[in-house]
């Protein structure tokens, strides 16, 4: 009896001796990572305009392999930004922060299958908004606007993640991995995400740009001389225009067909009516938002933490 409560004894002491496991974190290439924007209707989802493509930094925490990650943290912004600084969690979304910034923190991984992962966690959007003054008058020259408002939000949101380049075993492609991303967010339960991305004027991305100034300039000279891979924005689907096959003395440019997806700011008058019940059933008003995700990882350092193994 003494011998066989000495073997439980010892299989239960060397079942909690805890196990070296390789922990590693990966870091959001902000260079070839994106986030696009794509306004939508909830009632036809196929009618869609792409308003805009960003940036994204962060870092991943998972295995060695990238395969099974359990911490997202990333940051989106414009392109004409540098990557902000919010791995404070006292500064985020509270920091001195200049056009719109979206972070992501994951709370909750589940797996779906072997190479998707669906991911719940707090996104928090700052933006920056100045109200117009109209002043119809003589000397009319246009709108004034007021002094910016920071504006604030967070929400919990969840991604689906799909992993489309594992890392390898050696060398170069053991450092390196992809992951895709998509998640779909009604405005009635983030207003502010809607109209961030709405009002945001998303400049265009280029990756791996360069820039030259030529050895000479002259009287044609109209700045440095730049290459990169421009990252363009999906053609919109809510409508579909074609050059008539012939033209004449009436031609007025292309035809369109279809119906227009209203969004903040240019189509605000229709807004209004439509929320005023004043528009016809027709009319379609963006109500939500996708972000489809790209991130390509690096990895610069793998650690070796303890984990304890229980029976």
């Amino acid at each position: 009896m003494k011998g066989r409560l000495a073997i439980i004894i010892s299989f239960w002491i060397i079942s909690a001796i805890p196990l070296l496991a390789q922990e590693a974190r990966w870091d959001v290439d902000s260079g070839h990572s994106t986030a696009r924007f794509i306004l939508s209707s909830s009632q036809r989802p196929a009618a869609q305009i792409n308003v805009g493509v960003a940036r994204v930094s962060g870092s991943v925490i998972g295995t060695d392999d990238a395969a099974d990650p359990y911490e997202f943290d990333l940051t989106i912004y414009s392109a004409d930004q540098d990557s902000p600084d919010l791995r404070s969690e006292d500064r985020r979304g509270e920091s001195d922060l200049q056009g719109t910034v979206i972070s992501f923190r994951s709370t909750v991984i589940k797996p779906v299958d072997q190479a998707t992962v669906r991911v719940s966690g707090v996104m928090t959007v700052t933006y920056v908004e100045q109200d117009a003054i109209y002043g119809p008058s003589e000397s009319y020259s246009g709108p004034t606007y007021g002094p910016p408002i920071k504006h604030s939000e967070r929400r919990e949101v969840t991604f689906e993640f799909q992993q489309i380049h594992q890392a390898g075993v050696s060398g170069e492609s053991a450092s390196r991995a992809e992951w895709s991303a998509s998640g779909v967010i009604q405005s009635a339960s983030f207003p502010q995400l809607l109209r961030a991305v709405e009002i945001t004027s998303w400049p265009v991305l280029v990756e791996d740009e360069h820039c030259e100034m030529p050895s000479t300039t002259g009287e044609d000279y109209s700045g440095p001389r730049c290459t990169g891979t421009l990252v363009a924005v999906t053609p919109r689907t809510d409508v579909h225009c074609e050059i008539p096959t012939t033209t004449g003395e009436g031609y007025s440019g292309e035809v369109c067909t279809g119906t227009p997806l209203l969004a903040y700011p240019t189509d605000t008058d229709q807004i209004r009516q439509a929320q005023q019940g004043a528009a016809t059933s027709s009319q379609l008003v963006a109500d939500e938002v996708t972000i489809d995700l790209y991130l390509k990882l690096t990895r610069p350092i793998t650690t070796v933490s303890a984990v304890t193994v229980r029976r």
